[in-house]
């Protein structure tokens, strides 16, 4: 949803969503070689089960060269202030860590939220408030040595993916990992979920 009360999804949902996405875009960007060029939630399909399919992939090349389009919080710096969408790899990965974001928190990021900022913070006290409308410079603070958040994320699994989205969001587009690299981090923080759900059960 793209609603700002929607309430945050599970760790487990929003690891398989990021997975699910990830493996998406490295196919477009290395098998098909291909951009998205439109990466947002609504593009994002989900199943009974949150596995994640992305659709409209390539179609930004037909839209009109100045289409009135509400997504320019998933839209990286270099395109500021120009009408066409300069579609790009590095382009899909800057709107993939802002989707990583909105999964987390639950809400739609602030535009003018940037790889300086505290995500994990914001992350934090956007699941623990759930609808309430937190921003990166609210006075609110948040207990980070509590280990598990009411929607059952640990604070160490949270910090990891938060960590992925600050990479692909970095201002300059060299800066940001290629999607082979990032599916690889997602793969590495699933690899820590599952070898802590066994330390759980041993």
């Amino acid at each position: 949803s793209r609603s700002s009360r929607a309430k945050p999804l599970h760790w487990t949902s929003c690891l398989k969503i990021a997975e699910d996405v990830a493996q998406g875009l490295s196919y477009i960007h290395l098998a098909s070689k291909f951009c998205h060029g439109n990466l947002k939630s609504t593009n994002v399909l989900l199943g009974a089960d949150f596995e994640a399919r992305v659709a409209d992939y390539g179609l930004t090349i037909f839209l009109p060269e100045h289409a009135n389009i509400d997504d320019s919080v998933y839209r990286p710096p270099e395109t500021a202030g120009r009408p066409d969408r300069r579609v790009s790899t590095k382009a899909d990965i800057y709107s993939y860590g802002i989707l990583i974001l909105e999964l987390l928190a639950g809400k739609m990021p602030v535009r003018s939220i940037t790889a300086s900022m505290d995500l994990k913070r914001w992350v934090k006290a956007a699941r623990k408030e759930g609808s309430e409308d937190y921003t990166l410079s609210s006075s609110a603070t948040t207990d980070t040595t509590t280990t598990t958040s009411t929607t059952g994320i640990g604070n160490q699994k949270l910090d990891m993916l938060a960590e992925v989205a600050s990479e692909c969001i970095r201002p300059r587009p060299d800066e940001r990992p290629t999607m082979r690299q990032v599916l690889r981090m997602i793969q590495e923080v699933k690899e820590f979920d599952e070898m802590e759900e066994v330390d759980v059960y041993n």
